[in-house]
This record gives C-alpha cells, structure tokens and sequence, in this order.
C-alpha cells in the first residue's frame, strides 16, 4: 500500500504527516510514502527530512495518482478531486455534513473517505483524536493575541492566586512593575482566597 502527503493550501502551514510518522508508517507496513515537493517546508520540516525517513519527493500528480491512501487535513480542491481513482482513501478533515460541495466528487467517484474530525472524542479514540490538539493550540494563541492587543500588563506571577497581584504596567511604582502590598482587612481581593493581595484593574476587566 502506498501512502501520499500533499501539500496544505497557502492558508495553512501545517503538513498531515511529519518525518518521523513516514519511519514509523514504513515500520508499520506501508510499501511507500509519497510526499508531495514542498509540503513540509511551511511546518519547519524539508524534503531531506522525509527523504532521510525513507519517503520520496514526487510531484503533486504523481502523489494523487499513484497513491492508494491519500493524506491532507484540508477538503480537496475541485481539480485535485478530479484526479482521483476509484478505490481510492482519502484522509483528512472535510466537516461532511456541511461540506456537501467537498463530498459530493467523492460519492460520485466512489473514493473511500474518511473525515478525521467526525471521531468521537473519547478516551478509547484519543490516539486518532484530531480536534483536541489544535484546541490546544488554538487555546494558546488566543492568550498570545490578546496579551499583544491588550494595553495593559498580563502578571505572569501569583498564578496561583485568583486575585492579580500587579499593577498595570503604566501605573506602577516607578513605571516598573511592582507588586501592590498586602492589605489585611481592608483590601479588594476577591474575598474568597484569603491571599490580601489588591486586585488591579486589568484582571477585573479581564
């Protein structure tokens, strides 16, 4: 069996399957991994990276038609769908209860399609599960986006406290970022954890 990786479209700089998966692919069983030129370079990961695992570079046409499992985590342009043959697998994400657009070529080409992103994220299929790392990763960003954005400073200390412990940047003691002192008693802590510690303005906006 032969396993063929695309290349992503340009809005996305992932690749379905990294260097070290085509070793263990090829452990597995796989006759030959196909890797369309270019695909990884966008993920930090060259040719010479597959090709050191044992894939080899081919070009896109060859990947669609010598392939008999075919990989990208994006639907299928209507010209690439247009290439497959009959018998065909097809792995990726495709949403196909909505995507009617992108599975429509599909049935009528009768290519076995699996949409990865329709498994059940549970415990017995964690190890196929597509959506919980990139809610991860998406998570992250988020955080990353909204620290670049926000005006104000993120405290990266007293985590362990639901109060904040800093001052915004523009208001601290000396322009630096000191914390505010503890206050028994008469402070605007949340009142819940006992720390003492004044809460800024930022975290109650936030």
């Amino acid at each position: 069996m032969i396993l063929g990786i695309l290349k992503e479209d340009s809005f996305d700089n992932r690749v379905s399957t990294i260097p070290e998966t085509v070793a263990s692919l090829l452990k597995l069983g796989i006759k030959e991994v196909l890797l369309e030129a270019g695909a990884g370079e966008r993920a930090g990961y060259r040719d010479a990276d597959y090709v050191a695992q044992g894939a080899q570079v081919v070009s896109e046409k060859d990947v669609l038609s010598k392939a008999d499992i075919v990989v990208k985590i994006n639907p299928l342009t209507v010209a690439q769908a247009g290439q497959l043959k009959a018998e065909q697998m097809l792995l990726g994400q495709y949403n196909p209860l909505t995507n009617r657009e992108v599975v429509n070529p599909l049935l009528s080409g009768n290519i076995t399609a699996f949409s990865l992103d329709m498994l059940p994220r549970s415990t017995r299929a964690q190890a196929m599960d597509v959506l919980s790392s990139m809610a991860t990763v998406a998570g992250y960003k988020a955080v990353l986006v909204a620290a670049t954005e926000f005006s104000g400073f993120f405290p990266m200390f007293e985590i362990g406290r639901c109060c904040g412990s800093f001052r915004c940047a523009h208001r601290g003691k000396g322009r630096g970022f000191e914390p505010w002192g503890k206050v028994r008693g008469g402070g605007r802590c949340c009142g819940k954890c006992g720390c003492g510690w004044l809460r800024h303005r930022a975290v109650r906006r936030v």
